[in-house]
């Protein structure tokens, strides 16, 4: 990669339609994930993030954004998702929330 790249604007957060659980998951806002739970939030919710937006479908749940964002969510973030219920296992296009996303190791549901 060079100095000067920069990414399509297309690409970046947030996506249109973006729910409030998985923006705030992705800034890592604990109020608002907090607050939107006790309102009844899903928090295995899914949302398109659009990776790539002439590719395919890229369905993700709040803990899945959290556990890959570059915008403020920690892994205190992705503890406090499991803490209210997210569910580790739930398998998105045959693929389980447990991926490596950025690298973060998702700890076991207790």
């Amino acid at each position: 990669m060079t100095d000067d790249y920069e990414p399509w604007p297309g690409y970046l957060p947030p996506k249109a339609g973006e729910p409030a659980l998985h923006r705030a998951a992705r800034l890592g806002d604990h109020e608002a994930i907090s607050s939107l739970m006790a309102a009844g939030a899903d928090v295995n919710a899914v949302f398109d993030i659009q990776l790539d937006p002439d590719g395919p479908d890229t369905p993700a749940t709040p803990l899945m954004v959290a556990a890959g964002s570059g915008d403020g969510a920690s892994i205190e973030t992705v503890e406090l998702l499991l803490a209210l219920g997210a569910d580790p296992q739930q398998m998105l296009m045959s693929r389980s929330v447990r991926r490596p996303w950025a690298g973060v190791q998702l700890p076991a549901r207790r």
